[in-house]
């Protein structure tokens, strides 16, 4: 019993890892930005934090159709962090273009949480 309480807690705590990555060098490079006011440091977490869950979600939903790969040494090419992240970036720097992929995927995100139901 107390093996898979420590094992879901140190899950937890691996998910935060994942998370402070993504924060530093993964994705967003937090470690460039010299913020030393607290309102506003406090203020970018938050913003961050919404980004990365949005990244993440997209990442689960395109996964889903596109399967990471897994390289030779057993790990997956990229996170599906990643993955979301990319494609959010993707989309962002060819609004024009990809309006209509946009929606669709915002709309998915919204459902998701139906989804896995």
């Amino acid at each position: 019993m107390r093996s898979k309480i420590l094992l879901r807690l140190y899950a937890q705590r691996w998910q935060i890892e994942t998370m402070f990555k993504a924060f530093k060098s993964a994705g967003f490079n937090c470690e460039a930005i010299h913020i030393t006011n607290d309102l506003r440091l406090d203020t970018l977490m938050q913003i961050l934090s919404i980004a990365f869950c949005l990244a993440y979600q997209t990442g689960e939903i395109i996964v889903l159709d596109k399967p990471i790969v897994i390289k030779k040494h057993g790990y997956r090419q990229n996170s599906i962090f990643r993955v979301g992240l990319d494609t959010l970036v993707n989309i962002l720097y060819n609004i024009s273009t990809q309006l209509v992929r946009w929606i669709q995927l915002l709309s998915l995100i919204f459902q998701y949480p139906k989804m896995i139901k």
